[in-house]
């Protein structure tokens, strides 16, 4: 099976990555769990897993963006 565009996967990314051609993307935009929410609603956040996903299946000259250290603490 492959990922069909303007579909919403609701899975472990690691497993829709591995589904997607070669440079099947122009875009990601992403805001991943951190260090102490290894295990965000069940789904494990596999860092190496998912960066070599996304470096695989982005296409020359395209962006990822990660979004890093963003967290909300006692509803701030």
């Amino acid at each position: 099976m492959t990922v069909s565009i303007n579909t919403i996967y609701c899975e472990d990314c690691v497993a829709t990555l591995a589904r997607m051609p070669n440079d099947f993307l122009d875009l990601t935009l992403t805001s991943p769990p951190y260090d102490d929410m290894l295990h965000y609603h069940g789904y494990p956040f596999d860092f190496p897993a998912i960066a070599r996903g996304l470096y695989r299946v982005t296409r020359p000259g395209c962006v990822v963006v990660w979004i890093v250290g963003d967290r909300t603490i006692g509803g701030n």
